[in-house]
């Protein structure tokens, strides 16, 4: 659209025009401006939304998506997307429409409509209506956004080095997000490699592959799997395969809070001779939340316990805690605490095992 407009403006300056003497064809070049003008402005209204701010702003626009308290509105007059505050909009017109989740669990699909001044909603959809309020909308996307609307990605590195015994550290995480109407799936690699003189390489490798069906309102189902190698622990590779069912407990447009609870069947390998490898199942309950209405903070925690069901008595804990920082043009910075704990371990590892990080990012979303 901002191409068309260019055109436009292009056409109808009488640059063009004026390399022709001919003034007919002068004329009709004129008209045809006039056309795509009108085309422009034909353009412009049919997709065009309309955002009143409490501080008296008006944006038009489209609007692309809300998500963690936050609308996305592309406008014809800049190059990215405006972020606002879900909660300083007074008033939103739009004939457009949308896949919204409500913080009730419900899950219309409809145009939205303000009602009145003070939050009030209503949800047009194909049955009717839905009466709400801006506090219990917790996200919404545009119906006809392809695969990258619905998809996000983070990454981020750091690096540490010190000149005494040459102490080399590198690590970096990597995020993937996809959110659909009724599933989404999310993949995280995490590496963390450390090198110094007289001492013995480290190296810490976390993979997760995990998938979430919402089954009916709050509640959903959960498949993961799960990889790690830490030879700190002198643990070769771990895979589990987990099955849950989940509640959200808390889902508004300033926090999550997610509990689920399942069974894994765990494989374990090690670098030690005598026990080099062992099967288990185990049991495990999970909570995470997600704190993202506090500026450009965004504080993120999940645990994880893990009491085995075959070998009794045997039990490990995974927690990891983010605190990130966001920065112009999608950049953030991270501190990020990760932490491993197993009762049973094999000779010379060490039971608890934990990273603290200071990481510089990007994300797509």
């Amino acid at each position: 659209m901002r191409c068309l407009q260019s055109l436009v403006i292009f056409l109808h300056s009488g640059y063009v025009c004026k390399a022709f003497k001919n003034k007919k064809l002068h004329y009709f070049m004129r008209r045809l401006a006039g056309v795509f003008l009108l085309l422009f402005f034909a353009l412009a209204v049919k997709g065009q939304d309309t955002l009143y701010l409490s501080n008296g702003d008006v944006l038009h626009g489209e609007v692309k998506s809300l998500s963690k308290g936050v609308l996305l509105i592309e406008t014809p007059y800049s190059d990215s997307d405006f972020a606002v505050e879900w909660l300083k909009i007074t008033h939103f017109q739009s004939n457009r429409t949308f896949k919204i989740i409500l913080s009730n669990g419900v899950r219309p699909t409809g145009i939205i409509e303000m009602t009145s001044d003070t939050g009030g909603i209503k949800i047009l959809t194909a049955d009717g209506g839905i009466e709400s309020n801006l506090l219990q909308v917790v996200s919404f996307e545009y119906l006809g956004n392809d695969f990258l609307a619905n998809f996000s990605a983070e990454l981020d590195v750091g690096y540490y080095y010190a000149r005494v015994n040459n102490l080399k550290q590198f690590t970096t995480n990597t995020k993937f997000d996809y959110e659909a109407s009724r599933w989404g799936g999310t993949a995280t690699i995490n590496v963390l490699n450390s090198e110094q003189d007289s001492v013995a390489r480290t190296n810490r490798i976390d993979g997760d592959l995990s998938f979430k069906i919402k089954v009916r309102r709050h509640y959903f189902a959960s498949i993961s799997a799960k990889y790690a190698h830490n030879e700190e622990q002198l643990l070769d590779l771990r895979s589990s395969y987990q099955l849950g069912l989940g509640k959200f407990i808390l889902n508004s447009n300033k926090a999550f809070i997610q509990f689920t609870l399942g069974a894994a069947i765990t494989n374990e390998s090690y670098f030690d001779a005598e026990k080099s490898q062992a099967e288990s199942v185990e049991a495990f309950a999970t909570i995470e939340a997600d704190l993202f209405d506090i500026g450009d903070l965004n504080f993120y925690t999940k645990s994880s316990v893990y009491p085995s069901i075959s070998d009794k008595g045997r039990f490990r804990a995974e927690m990891n805690f983010n605190v990130k920082y966001d920065l112009p043009f999608d950049f953030y910075t991270k501190v990020s605490v990760n932490y491993n704990y197993q009762n049973e371990v094999v000779e010379s590892a060490l039971k608890t095992d934990y990273v603290f990080q200071l990481t510089f990012g990007w994300e797509f979303n």
